[in-house]
């Protein structure tokens, strides 16, 4: 029932395929070993398959629907078996990230039909601090209302919960294709099969009934929101932050930083709230700019991504002169990806300073390249942002003159958009209209702009 609920069908994994094998065929001797193996690579793949897609906005890889040919490792909510929920969560992630890539071609031609503009829908709500207590996790049908909800509130501890209890009143309005980025070359036998690929999509012409299309993309949100709130109520307390009598306080930009009883259940709590950001940035009513979505939506996900700040502060480096633990090291490398998602709409100064720098210097210490790409991908969100009359000015403080990465070096500003880019240079910005690999390259998921999506 619990997969089931996440992934949106039913999965029953004793009645799973279709084909009846014979018993001679099935071998005497199972390499136990290989295939515990197999399943390890499986759930990586599918890790990678949902952040290239919320990186880049782009379509997953593998189809949805198989993603649940292979059970996850443990019981979700298993404490000495963290992986088990993480792989959990992951189907929760690979939902969204579908859902937001499909949804990104009505959305364009919603743009199309109001003119080349974004416009609010009717009765929908713009931004608001939080103020009322959520809804219980699913309705009787996994449904919400269609337009503006009430505003919510942070509420204290819920049970259950290992973090203190969001606004899980996720209002039904706000959307974004989500990502960061790695500077990841992908090869051609992994582009998808089984669709256009996605910058291509949003070309299509085909009539549709936008009501009854937007409806539909609503109903199905509302579905994945309703999942998303489930999934904390099966963590028991193990799951829970260590309170004072067990861990000293410790002042971060964002508030006291928040401590669990290991490294790999608060990067748990990090890429939950990393997806509840992403789920009220997808909401079929946003606009389909990530940049601009995530601008639109700040208010409602300001709690999260303070969160998450607050999460990764607990995961604490060590002295630069000492050996890093390899569990340690790969729990920092892995809080980049939700502060990165976060990291977009901070505007503070000390909190921008101090996410900058974190990442920065878990670079540093990992020697993990992406790391300072995620990082010098925040400083030009912030950039960005100002640019467009959406946040404060902010000075770079990490960009590196000495790489040859346009990323880093930014000599990608210097570009004429006008000029013809090389057709075989899959990675050049100005191919992020019509290339999935540019698309991931330049982290167009989470900071692609109108210009990006042909807008403007």
């Amino acid at each position: 029932r619990i997969i089931s609920n996440l992934v949106g069908k039913e999965v029953r994994y004793g009645h799973h395929g279709h084909v009846v094998t014979p018993q001679f065929s099935i071998p005497q001797e199972l390499d136990l070993g290989k295939f515990e193996v197999l399943k390890d690579l499986y759930w990586w793949y599918c890790k990678q398959d949902a952040y290239q897609s919320i990186i880049s906005g782009n379509q997953l890889l593998m189809e949805y629907s198989r993603w649940t040919d292979c059970p996850p490792r443990a019981p979700l909510g298993k404490p000495d078996a963290v992986y088990g929920s993480y792989d959990h969560l992951i189907l929760l992630l690979g939902r969204i990230a579908d859902f937001a890539a499909r949804d990104r071609a009505r959305k364009l031609r919603q743009m199309e039909l109001n003119g080349g503009q974004w416009k609010p829908a009717p009765g929908m709500q713009m931004p608001r601090p939080p103020q009322q207590p959520p809804p219980t996790p699913m309705s009787a049908n996994g449904a919400g209302p269609m337009h503006g909800q009430p505003p919510f509130q942070a509420p204290p501890l819920a049970q259950g919960h290992g973090q203190p209890s969001p606004p899980t009143q996720m209002p039904a309005f706000f959307g974004m294709a989500p990502p960061p980025s790695p500077n990841v070359q992908m090869p051609t036998a992994y582009h998808p099969i089984h669709c256009i690929p996605t910058p291509l999509s949003a070309a299509s012409h085909d009539p549709i009934d936008m009501q009854f299309s937007t409806e539909a993309a609503i109903s199905e949100w509302a579905r994945i929101r309703a999942a998303l709130l489930d999934f904390p109520t099966h963590l028991g307390d193990a799951f829970k932050p260590l309170t004072d009598e067990y861990q000293p306080s410790l002042k971060t930009a964002f508030g006291n930083a928040i401590f669990y009883h290991s490294f790999d259940i608060g990067v748990l709590w990090a890429i939950y709230n990393m997806a509840m950001i992403i789920t009220l940035r997808s909401h079929p009513h946003m606009p389909p700019a990530a940049h601009m979505a995530a601008g639109v939506a700040s208010q409602q996900t300001l709690f999260y991504a303070e969160q998450i700040g607050r999460i990764v502060a607990g995961i604490v480096p060590g002295p630069s002169d000492h050996p890093l633990n390899p569990s340690l090291g790969a729990a920092l490398c892995e809080t980049c990806m939700p502060s990165f998602f976060a990291a977009v709409q901070y505007g503070n100064p000390h909190q921008r300073h101090e996410t900058v720098m974190r990442i920065y210097s878990i670079a540093q210490r990992t020697g993990w390249g992406t790391a300072e790409l995620i990082a010098n991908g925040c400083e030009t969100a912030w950039v960005k942002a100002a640019a467009a009359g959406r946040g404060p000015p902010y000075a770079r403080v990490v960009r590196s003159r000495h790489s040859s990465d346009p990323r880093l070096n930014g000599s990608w500003e210097k570009l004429d958009p006008n000029s013809r880019p090389d057709e075989k240079d899959d990675t050049d910005r100005r191919h992020v209209r019509a290339k999935p690999q540019a698309r991931l390259n330049w982290a167009i998921g989470i900071m692609g702009t109108e210009e990006d999506e042909g807008l403007k």
